[in-house]
């Protein structure tokens, strides 16, 4: 449980801390060699941040929790009370917020005050003065501890919309969405062919492996073999239309039409996202600067790192991008978006660990996403639920389906839009 002494976390441990998604197990000892030893795994794990499951942790909803606090407290350090701390999160649970800041507490991320209803604030680094004669002893809760900048609990996810809302201009963000989270998809879907590519052409070159092929011709034959690309769920991405090529390109005054030029050629490669992409990206408010500084965006080496981890750091950006066009968008956003903290509070009292898992009115899958996480976070994988669904909407709908293919969520939403009061297209369920 939660320790009574602070232990502030080092900024790599809790950068990489928050960057671990609910349930995501880790082997427990390279995190131990990254951190500089178990004892900072076994700290982690007494203060609540992480759970032992075997050799390997996985990270604790009140972490999750906190980290969600944390973002709304002000970054300057001003104390802000719990009341409108509750509200900003939309947390009815008063046990889960007293939770998450016990646990900010106990490992000396924020300082409590003792206003009306209490309040809390962010500990920032105070900088020493050494010169200057030390005033009287300050009492231990009111005495500032040493602690990392804010900006360097900002997330990927927030780094990469900073950026990209920078570009935007006076762009409306309704239409600017599909211009961005097009672009997540492609570097998705392109990143992931390439990851397969590369891993066929080390088993042709491995004389032990049964891809092994004796010439050049023979092996360029397998890495152009659809099927072995399709087999494992990956998406035949056109030479001359890969993320790469786009980036060569990005500085081109033409790049507009490049990248509706890949995205028509995607479709016609793979008939499930025909009519699902965005093909806009040559409208006249959107110049080849902004596009071009978006690939840039998505080419920074931050997030190729991440991506070197485990891919799905791109199915995040998609969700985070969501939840702030959302923002964005007010009231007309809720065509598109449930707020994640709603649709994880239904999956978790729908408990789906297997079966299927149907929403009649899916806006942008957001059900489906979380349906899933809850699934790998109790032991399980994608595979024990199938997923149904239907949107009338039919930009939502694409959104949705870009959603699922990025999170590698096979689900079944139609064959195209529709109403699924007036024409249901998953009426077989029911029989």
């Amino acid at each position: 449980m939660q320790q009574d002494v602070a232990m502030p976390i080092r900024d790599d441990v809790w950068n990489d801390l928050i960057d671990m998604e609910r349930g995501d197990l880790k082997n427990r000892r390279p995190l131990a060699a990254r951190w500089g030893g178990e004892a900072v795994v076994q700290e982690l794990i007494e203060a609540g941040h992480l759970k032992p499951d075997g050799g390997r942790v996985l990270r604790t909803k009140t972490s999750v929790d906190a980290a969600s606090l944390w973002e709304v407290l002000p970054e300057d350090g001003s104390t802000i009370g719990t009341q409108r701390a509750r509200s900003e999160l939309g947390w009815k649970s008063v046990q889960r917020f007293e939770a998450a800041k016990t646990l900010l507490a106990a490992t000396g991320e924020i300082a409590l005050g003792r206003g009306r209803g209490g309040s809390i604030r962010r500990k920032l680094e105070v900088a020493s003065t050494p010169d200057v004669p030390k005033p009287p002893a300050a009492s231990l809760d009111e005495r500032p501890r040493p602690k990392k900048p804010a900006r360097a609990t900002k997330s990927l996810e927030a780094t990469l919309w900073d950026a990209a809302d920078e570009l935007r201009g006076k762009m409306d963000s309704a239409q600017y969405k599909h211009v961005v989270l097009g672009l997540i998809f492609l570097k998705y879907v392109s990143d992931t062919f390439m990851v397969r590519h590369d891993e066929l052409a080390r088993l042709v070159d491995d004389p032990s492996s049964d891809y092994f092929m004796p010439n050049d011709a023979a092996k360029k034959s397998v890495l152009q073999d659809r099927d072995e690309y399709t087999a494992e769920g990956v998406f035949w991405i056109p030479e001359g239309h890969r993320w790469e090529d786009l980036r060569k390109a990005a500085k081109q005054a033409d790049i507009g039409s490049r990248v509706d030029a890949a995205m028509e050629a995607i479709e016609r490669e793979n008939p499930t996202l025909k009519g699902v992409l965005p093909k806009n990206y040559t409208q006249r408010e959107l110049s080849s600067e902004t596009i071009g500084g978006l690939i840039d965006t998505f080419s920074r080496q931050d997030l190729a790192a991440e991506e070197f981890k485990h891919l799905d750091v791109l199915g995040r950006v998609y969700e985070y991008f969501l939840g702030k066009f959302a923002s964005n968008e007010g009231k007309n956003a809720g065509e598109f978006y449930t707020p994640r903290s709603v649709v994880q509070l239904l999956v978790e009292m729908l408990q789906p660990y297997h079966g299927r898992v149907f929403d009649p009115a899916c806006g942008s899958g957001g059900m489906f996403v979380q349906a899933d996480k809850f699934v790998r976070a109790h032991g399980g994988n994608r595979n024990d639920i199938s997923v149904f669904g239907q949107e009338s909407n039919p930009t939502t709908w694409r959104l949705a389906m870009m959603n699922l293919a990025v999170r590698g969520i096979e689900g079944n939403l139609g064959p195209e839009w529709g109403d699924s009061f007036h024409a249901d297209a998953q009426s077989r369920l029911a029989r």
